[in-house]
């Protein structure tokens, strides 16, 4: 569906539930995108320093490591700093909002994400990130 040249863009989705990993990596699939997926924080850093993604789609709540200190060490790393990192999450609260864009978030979507959204933000953020400088949500 998206077409930014030859190389197949990636996808890492970084979630502790496995249901919402599925659901989440067929709606990717779908877009005809290359889907990555860790289950907690830490091997989400690990496979976003190996396999470099286009987009990294992180969950706020999750044991061990959460959404937000996996963000701030992605934001920190300079092997996964400029990658664009999309919340989802079902924190809907103002303070989380404001919370992940201090923390280097370029967009936030609230879980139960609609298909027609995902498609949406997704493909703005990877046509965004062909462009340098801009990534970041309106």
């Amino acid at each position: 569906m998206f077409d930014f040249g030859k190389k197949k863009q990636k996808v890492l989705l970084i979630d502790d539930e496995e249901v919402v990993l599925s659901v989440l990596s067929d709606y990717i699939s779908d877009l005809d995108l290359i889907v990555l997926t860790a289950m907690d924080g830490a091997s989400g850093i690990e496979v976003a320093e190996a396999e470099h993604p286009d987009l990294i789609m992180l969950d706020a709540r999750m044991p061990k490591l959460d959404g937000w200190s996996t963000l701030s060490a992605l934001k920190k790393n300079p092997q996964t700093g400029q990658i664009p990192v999309l919340m989802c999450t079902a924190v809907s609260d103002i303070g989380s909002y404001d919370r992940a864009f201090a923390y280097g978030a370029q967009g936030y979507i609230i879980k139960p994400i609609k298909p027609l959204e995902l498609e949406r933000k997704v493909g703005k953020f990877l046509a965004l990130r062909k462009i340098p400088g801009r990534v970041r949500e309106a």
